[in-house]
């Protein structure tokens, strides 16, 4: 039993024990949040094992968010590129994680962001559950833009969850789930490889949902044109 502190005596003490320090940081329902906690945080751990992202390696984080994403991607890589569109998001990734090898910015800015830092092409790109985000028009654009940053023979990783190629029924930001065979065509002509892993996960709406996670070997001579 943990003797119940007060003031300081509980901070130092929280700090010093896990158990107590996850209990203070993740509320009730416990359960709950500890899935969509390690939800999100095994598929940036998932995406390093996968691309074996090393202190050599310069990764696009698309899409950032508030930014963990690309602070967790920073203790293995070189330098990390955080992209979003939300100017909010970016305020706060900048205010937390910000710093020596981390940037943030939005996708518009990227070139100016490299060019500024002297950086010409990533050879990692990591991008988890952003293609539910777009409808079918944007998505062909998006892919070819961000893979103009790509260098010969560089990888990426992607997540994202699996539907009927139609919005989603219970999440009104989820503009167009996939299906598997729209992925590939979407990406096939731009990958010499592409490997599928399918997996279930309980999101936070409570369903049990299917997601693929690609890894994808780039092939510059397949570059389409914008």
């Amino acid at each position: 039993m943990h003797k119940k502190l007060q003031g300081e005596d509980m901070e130092e003490e929280t700090l010093q024990n896990e158990t107590l320090l996850i209990k203070s940081i993740i509320r009730e329902p416990l359960k709950d949040h500890i899935k969509l906690l390690y939800n999100h945080f095994d598929r940036y751990s998932t995406a390093i094992r996968k691309l074996e992202i090393s202190k050599n390696d310069t990764v696009i984080d698309a899409s950032c968010g508030y930014g963990y994403g690309s602070y967790i991607l920073s203790w293995h890589a070189k330098e990390v590129l955080g992209l979003d569109n939300n100017s909010g998001y970016l305020y706060n990734a900048k205010e937390i994680f910000g710093g020596e090898k981390i940037r943030f910015c939005k996708y518009e800015e990227l070139g100016e962001l490299m060019n500024t830092n002297k950086i010409t092409k990533v050879n990692k790109i990591v991008c988890i559950e952003t293609y539910e985000h777009l409808t079918p028009s944007e998505s062909n654009t998006f892919v070819q833009k961000l893979l103009n940053y790509l260098q010969t023979g560089g990888n990426m990783f992607l997540t994202v969850p699996l539907g009927k190629n139609e919005p989603s029924s219970y999440n009104k930001y989820h503009l167009f789930e996939p299906s598997i065979d729209y992925m590939y065509n979407l990406f096939s002509g731009y990958f010499k490889k592409i490997i599928f892993e399918i997996s279930t996960f309980r999101n936070s709406y409570g369903h049990d949902t299917k997601y693929c996670m690609m890894t994808l070997q780039y092939l510059e001579e397949n570059k389409k044109e914008i």
